[in-house]
């Protein structure tokens, strides 16, 4: 016979559901980053390893939108995973959140890593780091000669803007190789303003 505690036994619970659901889980995160609550960092760094990448690089974002230094070594973590697009998304959160301690982190995955949009994040990452570590990792990478990496680099010493200048001039004035001190010269000549021209 069919009664209604029957019927009730054999539907999910929603928390359930949403525990199996990998769908749920990514619109959860995602919600989570647009409520803009930073009490919802711990939460979500418990699900940086979430089984589904798409989950995971949407706890990136999350992160990366909520801001919280508290996520730096999660999102550290997750610069090893194995699905290039979180390790994308896990670099651009680090960028957002200023994390200095996540410097030598990126430093290493530059060194291992040969996926262009990967490396690219990194460099973006390390642009968006307000630091000495961070600028000094970006001009080592404008002196490696693989052309390809030459344009991003310079991009991200753009960006990082008058954090740059300083180890620009200097790199110039120690009289580089030609390749380098190229380089160390446009970034200069694109960052513009006072501090280049002068």
């Amino acid at each position: 016979s069919r009664t209604s505690g029957s019927l009730s036994s054999r539907r999910p619970r929603s928390g359930a559901t949403a525990a199996r659901c990998p769908d749920v889980r990514e619109a959860v995160t995602l919600a989570l980053a647009r409520l803009g609550d930073r009490s919802a960092v711990v939460p979500l760094v418990g699900k940086i390893q979430d089984s589904r990448p798409n989950v995971r690089r949407s706890v990136a974002v999350a992160l990366g939108a909520l801001g919280d230094p508290r996520a730096s070594s999660a999102l550290a973590l997750a610069l090893r995973d194995n699905d290039e697009v979180v390790r994308v998304a896990a670099l651009s959160a680090l960028g957002r959140i200023h994390a200095e301690d996540a410097v030598v982190t990126i430093v290493a995955l530059l060194e291992e890593e040969h996926r262009p949009e990967v490396r690219d994040a990194a460099f973006g990452a390390l642009a968006q780091i307000p630091s000495a570590a961070s600028v000094d990792a970006l001009v080592r990478a404008l002196a490696a000669d693989d052309p390809r990496e030459r344009s991003p680099v310079r991009a991200a010493l753009v960006r990082a803007g008058a954090d740059a200048v300083l180890k620009l001039r200097a790199c110039l004035a120690g009289q580089p190789e030609p390749a380098l001190a190229d380089g160390c010269a446009l970034a200069l000549g694109e960052i513009g303003g006072k501090g280049a021209a002068e």
